[in-house]
């Protein structure tokens, strides 16, 4: 079977594959991601990192593909670092995993499952070795398994990895900028919006999430948002 075959390419029919899901099932993966559904966390260096979860990875791969239509299997999991380091009055354990994981979809008009495989690694730490090497091994099978699922489409976040993220469905939200704290700047307050997920563009902040802090101010002049930075503002929310 040539590569072209294997992927579900048939002649000059290249621009039509399917795959053999369902229109139903091509229409859900060819969607764009809501931005409802992705998360951020600050990665190494600081660098604020887009994600989705596998609890929800699942769930849409219950709702496009079926239940009982899908499967999750763990092909490898290397334990590949245990540090055992002192920690105030006692020990602490860094454990670190690698996992490779299979999914397989069962497609309606395909004489064989599709199969995809994707490598995650899990980290772990805790003063219970236990406890740590539980966290580190679930950590790299979740992150294996979005890896695997990413590759069928947005619906399982392949969108967040490209850098325009042009394939992101989201509304942008628009907030006043706040004034700076007396003796503050301007530029501290951007450099607060930036830490939030937001811009600021013409003396607006723009955001493709809710600033928490923000809707806060909106709701209550009371509620300070960053008290090191910014000051309640009657004028401003």
């Amino acid at each position: 079977m040539n590569e072209a075959t294997s992927m579900g390419f048939s002649g000059n029919e290249k621009d039509s594959f399917t795959d053999g899901f369902s229109p139903a099932q091509v229409e859900e993966l060819s969607k764009k991601l809501d931005i409802r559904n992705v998360k951020d966390r600050v990665g190494g260096g600081g660098m604020r990192l887009s994600y989705i979860e596998g609890w929800f990875a699942i769930k849409e791969a219950n709702r496009i593909f079926g239940f009982g239509l899908w499967d999750r299997r763990m092909e490898e999991l290397t334990e590949t670092s245990v540090i055992e380091e002192d920690h105030g009055s006692g020990k602490r354990w860094r454990v670190s995993y690698l996992a490779k994981v299979q999914i397989i979809v069962q497609v309606p008009d395909a004489k064989e499952s599709i199969v995809r495989e994707g490598i995650g690694a899990g980290h772990g730490i805790s003063k219970n070795p236990g406890e740590a090497h539980e966290a580190a091994a679930k950590e790299a099978e979740t992150d294996a398994m979005k890896r695997a699922l990413m590759t069928f489409g947005n619906s399982f976040g392949l969108a967040l990895y490209d850098k325009d993220q042009a394939e992101v469905e989201y509304e942008v939200f628009e907030y006043d900028l706040p004034a700076p704290k007396e003796g503050g700047t301007t530029d501290e307050v951007a450099a607060w919006v930036t830490s939030q997920g937001g811009r600021v563009e013409g003396g607006k902040i723009k955001s493709v999430k809710r600033i928490e802090a923000l809707e806060k101010k909106k709701q209550s002049r009371s509620i300070e948002m960053n008290p090191d930075i910014l000051r309640e503002d009657a004028n401003n929310g």
